[in-house]
């Protein structure tokens, strides 16, 4: 398999596990439709959004890096993001410290949500929450230093860019998904 497929694949998985995350948050709470009134949709909650693409961002900071141990070149693999920001590396770094030091925290989650795998159904549920529960505060800590190292404006931006990147086709009044695709030309083989 190519990286390039490996890179795609995981992007269609992150998207459709968002995508799912929000239907059935959608359809969880939904109340048979009376005729003629409209239901209306939701999408993800930001916490989820900053968690997708901070773990997508770290995803393409990690290939680009083994491209260049490799000797090849990356292209705009590392950059593809704060490119279609308009920012600069020294804008985006602060994400960037934040998708490393979020993706080093996942991996300590599913390490400890793998360990309680063997537990009975009781213990396992409330350590499951509580990992929950440490999951969303580690996001919070990162939405907090994105806060505190990014400008009042560049957040804003951030954040307006983060829902407008996870649009979902299909729901009345969000347009157009814009997709991860990565061009060939991003990616060495």
């Amino acid at each position: 398999m190519t990286k390039h497929r490996a890179v795609s694949r995981l992007f269609r998985f992150i998207l459709c596990l968002a995508v799912a995350i929000a239907s059935f948050s959608v359809t969880a709470n939904a109340q048979p439709p009376q005729p003629g009134v409209s239901i209306p949709r939701r999408t993800a909650p930001l916490e989820h959004l900053y968690w997708y693409f901070l773990l997508y961002q770290n995803h393409l900071d990690t290939k680009a890096a083994e491209l260049v141990s490799e000797g090849k070149d990356p292209g705009t693999l590392h950059t593809r993001m704060e490119k279609r920001l308009g920012w600069s590396d020294a804008d985006f770094a602060p994400v960037h410290t934040s998708a490393a030091r979020l993706a080093s925290e996942a991996q300590q989650l599913r390490a400890q949500q793998r360990d309680i795998a063997s537990t009975d159904i009781a213990t396992r549920a409330a350590q499951s929450k509580a990992l929950g529960q440490q999951r969303s505060a580690y996001i919070a800590s990162e939405i907090a230093y994105l806060k505190t190292n990014l400008s009042p404006t560049q957040f804003t931006t951030f954040e307006a860019f983060l829902y407008e990147l996870f649009k979902q086709p299909g729901i009345p009044g969000a347009g157009p998904a814009i997709g991860f695709q990565i061009k060939p030309s991003e990616v060495q083989k």
